[in-house]
């Protein structure tokens, strides 16, 4: 869908991801529909010190403890899946090696009260993903 002003549909991030029973690999968007082990929110899970009032984010914690998992892991998985998303739509749209030749840079939005953080679990994903992480201005 377009957005007003726009002349082109702009894609959008699943946000949602779902594990399969044996919890080593998750679907996600669409394809996490009707599935168990549904898990939102995981970016407010990441600041320990808040208390988190969104209940989806509240269920994910308890699932991602029954997936013997910790919210950085799934937050690390989430981006290196979604870099790999972001890559497939460049290969099928030829501009992979034109990327190839650009620097390119993600920005990963957190939550003001990380920011101040010394040890910060945003950081620590970007790191599981193999994204390099540098300090926020």
């Amino acid at each position: 869908m377009a957005r007003e002003g726009q002349s082109h549909p702009t894609q959008k991030v699943p946000t949602v991801l779902a594990y399969l029973p044996k919890g080593d690999t998750f679907r996600w968007g669409y394809q996490a529909e009707g599935m168990e082990n549904v898990v939102r929110g995981v970016k407010l899970l990441l600041d320990k010190s808040k208390e988190v009032l969104f209940r989806p984010a509240i269920e994910s914690e308890l699932i991602i403890k029954g997936l013997d998992r910790a919210p950085v892991g799934i937050a690390g998985e989430y981006l290196k899946s979604l870099f790999a998303h972001n890559k497939d739509i460049l290969d099928r749209h030829g501009i992979d090696k034109l990327m190839r030749s650009m620097n390119v840079q993600y920005i990963l939005t957190v939550s003001g009260s990380l920011v101040s953080r010394s040890h910060r679990p945003d950081q620590t994903s970007c790191m599981l993903c193999r994204f390099k992480s540098k300090p926020f201005v």
